[in-house]
This record gives structure tokens, C-alpha cells and sequence, in this order.
């Protein structure tokens, strides 16, 4: 059987009340990735902190720079990863919408 309040008392136990604010991080890989001009992009949503914390962090995802000059991101890095989902959310976007026809009337 369940004990619900050794549950509930191990959840009150392990609990967060701070949640982290990544929405200043966000805006700021989004104007990245997207390369916004200097007029699009909202000075107030982050701080200078914050954009030193994006080049530190963006510094450490470089894994290599070919002769190119094409730039390789760790997969695992928070910068490769958004970088990444856009790229795929992308590839969805242009991808062909036609419906294979189906022998079932009601598909």
C-alpha cells in the first residue's frame, strides 16, 4: 500500500522555492541565433552579467573552427542544443506537406 504522507513529507523535504529566471538567457541565444540588427533587440529584457555569462558560455561550446572558418559546437552545450532544436524546427518548416492517399474512408 502507498503511504502518502511519508509522500508528501519527502516532498516537502526535497522542494524548491526559487526558480531559477532563464528568460533573460533565452532573448539573448534567440538575437543571437537569429541575428538581430542592433534596433530589433530590447536592451531591458537582460544585463551586462548576462551577456558575459553568454560569452563565456558560448566560448565554451566552440569545439573546433575549421580552416573555413565554419565553427563546431559541442552537442551537449546549452548554445548547440537551441542552435540545434532551430535548425531541426527549421528543416520541419521547409519540409514537403502533401498526405499519401489512404484505401481507409474515414483518413
Amino acid at each position: 500500500m502507498f503511504n502518502f504522507e511519508l509522500f508528501t513529507e519527502k516532498i516537502e523535504k526535497r522542494k524548491t522555492e526559487v526558480v531559477p529566471d532563464h528568460q533573460s538567457e533565452s532573448y539573448l541565444y534567440q538575437a543571437l541565433i537569429n541575428k538581430y540588427g542592433a534596433e530589433d533587440i530590447n536592451c531591458e529584457m537582460f544585463t551586462q552579467h548576462d551577456v558575459q555569462s553568454l560569452l563565456n558560455t558560448l566560448e565554451e561550446s566552440v569545439t573546433m573552427e575549421d580552416e573555413d572558418g565554419i565553427v563546431y559546437l559541442h552537442p551537449f552545450s546549452s548554445f548547440g542544443q537551441m542552435y540545434s532544436l532551430g535548425y531541426k524546427l527549421n528543416e520541419l518548416e521547409e519540409a514537403p506537406r502533401h498526405r499519401l492517399p489512404t484505401s481507409f474512408r474515414f483518413l
